[in-house]
Formats: C-alpha cells, structure tokens, sequence
C-alpha cells in the first residue's frame, strides 16, 4: 500500500508538472498591454499680458510683469517632462515661443518681454489672444505624427494678466477656451490699492490724460475671476513675494493643474505576464524529478562498479 501511495502522488506530480509546462509554452494568465498604454504628454500654452498696466510698480519683484515671468519659469520647473508655448498679448496677440521643451529658449523668451509703451493701443482688451489661444489649443490632434500610438495631449491653459480691461465696449469672452483646455489657471498681479506705471525712459510715471495725476492701475479680481470660470479653471492671486509660501503656491498650483488634466484620463492598463510564475513552479515539481534521476544515476554506477568488480574476481 506505502509503495502504491508514493507511485500515485509520483504520477500526479509528473502530471502537474505537464500542466505546468503546458500553461507556461501557451502563456495561460498573461494579459497584453494595450496599444496605448502611455501617459498622455502636457502641453502648456501660457498667455502673458503685456499691456502697459504690468508695468505698475505694486508688486514686491519690482513689477507685474517681472513677477508673472517667475511665475512661468517656476511652472516650466514644476512640469518638467511638459511642452511649453509663449503667446504674449497687448495692442494685438502673438505667439513669441512656438510649444516646445527647450527651457532656455523659454527663459529667453520671458527676459526679452516688456511691458507695451502707454501710447500703444487703444487700452487693454483682456480677450484679445482668445482667438489665437483657440487656434493653439484646438490644433493638438493635427500635431500628432500620422499612426502614432501615443495618444492626444492634454492641454493647460495659464493666463497671466492684472485683469485690467481698459479697451472701449463690453468686456470679451474666454468661454470659447473651455472646451480645447484639459485644464487652466488663471493667475492675478497687482493688487486692489493699485500701483502708479513708470514710463519706459524712467522721466517719471504714467499720467492720467484726464486729471494730469499719476495714473493708478488696479487689480480686478472680479474680471479675473470671471475669466477662470469662463475657461474652466482656478483663479489664483499672486502677491509677487519669493517666499517658501509663495513658491509653494505655484508647485501646488501646477500639481493641481496637472490632476485636473488627467482627471478624465483612464489609467494605464500594463501589460501581465506570468512566464516567470509558471517558470518558479516547473523548477519547484522538477525538483523531485532531478534528485530521483540522480538518484538513480548513483545506484547505475554504483551496481556498475560492482559487476566489473565481481569480473575480475571471476577472472583470476
């Protein structure tokens, strides 16, 4: 009966061991990854207002202008693996830095803007670039190589302004930017006392035409916070201070940007292979199979050894 047992449990093993051999040749349990498995890349398209008014000297890094530029190279450093386009905007739009992840060419770029001369323009139309910012953010899937597997990226509106919306006429729309951007920010300079604007030779300040007095521009926190709700997106002030506060509002801002853009996004599904399983279980029931033949193998030699042996004790 004990010899009877060890042949049924050594026949279930050799059959198990079969089975194991059998899932691991036709890949029993693995999973293919799907063709798509990537995050989708960040495009970050900044729209920074250059109107005489980000000029104003009421912002700790000496002006408006020169805090938002901060602002955009601490969000490059916060999205790093992110595309970055510049569009500068003021009497007329345009775009100073196509989208790209050069950050030098970006730092370049923000060094040489400048705020507009107060004879510029006929005053500040904050929804000036909206139809150039349209055309960038519409234009993802056309970038795309033709057949390739990496899916559209996600798109992230920053808009950098004072809110101030001196252009005669009712203020213009953002709302057409809500559907191409994934994501925005809207980020407010400036503050609601106001600060005088020097002139760009330094003779002295911005004067009103009116009065005679320096002119006063002013931070409009409601039409900035219009512009956040018309694109979708947060409205942020920013006081201009390089404080660990202030640099922590803007990482948190960009990982904020970035959960918003990939809130619709469903998770990658890697692939799952189970070779390596199947594998640890064949080694495990050969195991058992190895000692016995080397068992064997022994004995052969050894019953071997012993009939020479008896040989040549025959043969004297």
């Amino acid at each position: 009966m004990r010899r009877l047992g060890v042949l049924v449990l050594v026949g279930l093993r050799r059959l198990a061991l079969l089975g194991v051999l059998a899932a691991l040749l036709l890949g029993v349990g693995d999973v293919a990854a799907p063709d798509e498995t990537g995050t989708p890349p960040l495009e970050v398209v900044v729209a920074v207002d250059r109107t005489t008014s980000m000029a104003a000297d009421d912002d700790p890094a000496g002006s408006r202008l020169l805090a938002a530029r901060a602002d955009v190279a601490a969000l490059a450093g916060a999205l790093p693996a992110a595309r970055f386009s510049l569009v500068a905007f003021g009497a007329r739009a345009e775009v100073e830095l196509p989208l790209t992840t050069d950050r030098e060419a970006l730092g370049a770029e923000l060094d040489a803007l400048r705020p507009e001369a107060p004879t510029t323009g006929a005053g500040s139309a904050l929804a000036r670039p909206v139809p150039l910012l349209a055309g960038i953010l519409g234009g993802a899937a056309d970038r795309a190589p033709a057949g390739s597997a990496t899916p559209d990226p996600q798109q992230l509106l920053v808009v950098l302004t004072d809110g101030e919306d001196t252009a005669p006429g009712p203020a213009g729309s953002w709302a057409a930017l809500a559907g191409p951007a994934d994501a925005a920010l809207v980020l407010g300079y400036g503050t609601p006392a106001g600060g005088r604007m020097p002139l760009p030779d330094g003779s002295g300040p911005v004067t009103d035409p009116a009065t005679g007095a320096p002119a006063v521009s002013r931070r409009d926190d409601v039409a900035l916070t219009r512009i956040a709700d018309e694109v979708g997106g947060d409205y942020l002030p920013r006081t201009g201070e390089v404080t660990p506060a202030g640099e922590a509002a803007i990482d948190a801002a960009a990982e904020r940007l970035r959960g918003d853009a990939y809130a619709d996004v469903a998770p990658a599904v890697p692939g799952r292979q189970l070779g390596w399983v199947w594998g640890a279980l064949l080694l495990l029931l050969a195991l058992p199979e190895l000692r016995l033949g080397w068992r064997r193998w022994l004995e052969a030699r050894h019953e071997a050894a012993l009939g020479r042996a008896a040989r040549r004790e025959a043969a004297r």
